[in-house]
């Protein structure tokens, strides 16, 4: 949804944004979005609040690059402007975008009106090595440059799912785009108002999301079904992957036109090691985490180390949980590791802190099916992408609370 509130500003239609204002699914991520566009668009405000979202800070970046009328500076917390941002700010500074920008006070980069129409050019796929985002960003302002925009895409990029995802939305809100031999090419062209509000009419549920119900259906206390709106075969974002991935953890899932039943079915091969590259889907890692802990299955989740910057240290605070609970786990290089030994007897209560992360803190209540005494510092961070995580995970018996 973030990335169609980019389009329908982009496209003059700000009305459209408007109307999501009290929206009762909506997360502080979708929030933020919304109304930092807002505030862009329709007041004189220069401090512009993001919050921790990354992804609004990286897109609301772009889009001010190119359209503010007056200096914009972007108020987040101290880790967001510890997370990387210096190839996107070097992307647009080429592009012809007037930034001050300084890797020692990021939280001061201030974004200036273009003294002229931002052109296109070349960018080169290393830009987009830490963070698909950095690409996302650049692709959507795209259409309003004055000369084409050529985006090369490593063979190997991460994330690139992500990247696709940007690539169709933008295709589907009628903006001129191509992809030939792993260079996109966008041309001047607009996004088209119809088009981009049926994308707005017609939202789906966050299939990242879906991998915390998707962990406790694999967990053989946790229930057997679960039914989740909103989710459909068709979906454009990378994690619906999951579908497959959690058939090896005994998950089925069953799409129906109002959205699908996941079902724990078993899975004689349990206890094979789980090894794969989640490069592209590197948010279902705490997911996949906590799964494989509680059923005693050992992994190797390979190419993860851009989990450094996101909410948290994702490896850090992956590692801590895993310590805290009894579990000796092993990064090295990009891969982190468990083979399998059973976890040390931990006393309970333990308390489990998420660094201000909300995938680490929803993919610890995988676990509480297999050990009470779970306590879980500041819970409300899940409001950053779930607002009512707590009640579904207490729905299916989930009694993870506040210490």
């Amino acid at each position: 949804m973030i990335r169609v509130f980019a389009l329908a500003f982009l496209s003059g239609s700000s009305d459209l944004i408007e109307v999501w204002r009290g929206e009762s699914k909506s997360c502080q991520d979708i929030d933020y979005m919304r109304e930092a566009l807002l505030a862009l668009g329709d007041t004189d405000a220069k401090h512009i609040p993001v919050g921790s979202a990354g992804a609004v800070w990286r897109f609301l970046t772009a889009i001010a690059a190119l359209s503010t009328d007056r200096p914009i500076l972007f108020k987040g917390t101290s880790r967001l402007f510890a997370r990387p941002i210096d190839p996107l700010i070097e992307s647009l500074q080429l592009l012809g975008a007037n930034i001050d920008f300084d890797t020692t006070r990021v939280e001061q980069t201030t974004i200036f009106p273009p003294t002229s129409r931002l052109h296109g050019g070349e960018i080169a796929s290393e830009v987009g090595e830490n963070s698909s985002q950095f690409l996302s960003a650049l692709m959507l302002i795209a259409p309003y440059l004055s000369s084409p925009l050529k985006i090369h895409i490593h063979k190997d990029q991460r994330s690139k799912p992500y990247i696709n995802l940007t690539y169709s939305l933008i295709e589907k809100a009628g903006a001129k785009i191509s992809e030939e031999r792993g260079i996109i090419t966008i041309e001047p062209s607009q996004y088209d108002r119809a088009k981009v509000e049926q994308l707005l009419l017609h939202p789906e549920t966050d299939w990242t999301a879906v991998s915390y119900p998707m962990g406790w259906c694999a967990i053989p206390e946790a229930p057997q079904s679960i039914f989740i709106p909103n989710c459909y075969r068709e979906s454009l974002q990378g994690d619906i992957v999951l579908s497959k991935v959690m058939e090896s953890f005994g998950v089925r899932t069953r799409f129906f036109p109002t959205g699908i039943l996941i079902e724990r079915v078993g899975n004689d091969k349990i206890d094979r090691l789980y090894d794969q590259d989640l490069s592209d889907n590197i948010d279902l890692v705490p997911t996949l985490f906590t799964t494989c802990l509680a059923l005693g299955r050992p992994f190797r989740f390979r190419r993860i180390g851009a989990l450094r910057y996101k909410e948290s240290d994702r490896i850090s605070s992956l590692i801590e949980m895993a310590n805290r609970l009894g579990y000796q786990v092993i990064f090295e290089g990009e891969e982190l590791r468990w083979d399998g030994t059973p976890p040390s007897p931990m006393n309970s209560p333990i308390t489990i802190n998420p660094h201000e992360d909300h995938r680490i803190a929803m993919a610890l209540t995988v676990f509480t099916f297999k050990k009470e005494g779970i306590y879980l510092e500041d819970p409300s961070v899940v409001e950053k992408s779930y607002t009512h995580f707590w009640e579904d995970a207490k729905s299916v018996g989930i009694t993870l609370v506040d210490n």
